[in-house]
């Protein structure tokens, strides 16, 4: 109980003013952070050759995994603002895995959009507007959407 009224009186102390630029700086810093990935994003074939889940858009975020949640929910507006599927992929590394080959694959919705169909498909778990699963990098490269500059025309490795 001390303890409680001790952090209390520490938090009543705060420069409310203070608290409040320092909250903005720190949302300002991640918005950037998030619209310089959106900046980034690829386009992604979910199932494989016979695109079974469809195309949406995805964006490598090793350095702001931590963002995830947010990233995701935008890129998957960005993916369905540009007609495909609104999922959004958000691709990152799990050095707790030892595993520098694995990726783990976020994925976001929006709207009725479902992500569990797909995830337990690559066997990951999560809920309908959440869900990821482990790919190899090999994988990931051979979901990727490659432009075929001859025909201009959208082709699957």
């Amino acid at each position: 109980m001390q303890l409680t009224v001790s952090l209390f009186q520490q938090l009543l102390s705060l420069d409310h003013d203070t608290v409040i630029n320092k909250g903005k700086e720190s949302l300002s810093r991640k918005r950037k952070l998030i619209q310089q990935a959106l900046e980034q994003s690829y386009k992604i074939v979910l199932g494989g050759a016979d695109e079974e889940f469809g195309r949406c858009l995805a964006v490598n975020a090793d350095e702001i995994a931590e963002l995830r949640s947010e990233l995701g929910n935008q890129l998957a507006e960005k993916s369905k603002n540009l007609e495909l599927r609104g999922l959004g992929a958000v691709v990152y590394r799990v050095p707790e895995l030892g595993d520098e080959t694995k990726l783990k694959i976020s994925l976001r919705s929006v709207e009725e959009e479902d992500t569990t169909v797909a995830s337990q498909r690559f066997g990951g778990v999560g809920h309908k507007n959440a869900s990821s699963f482990l790919l190899s990098s090999v994988e990931l490269e051979q979901c990727k959407v490659k432009r075929n500059s001859a025909s201009n025309t959208l082709q699957h490795n």
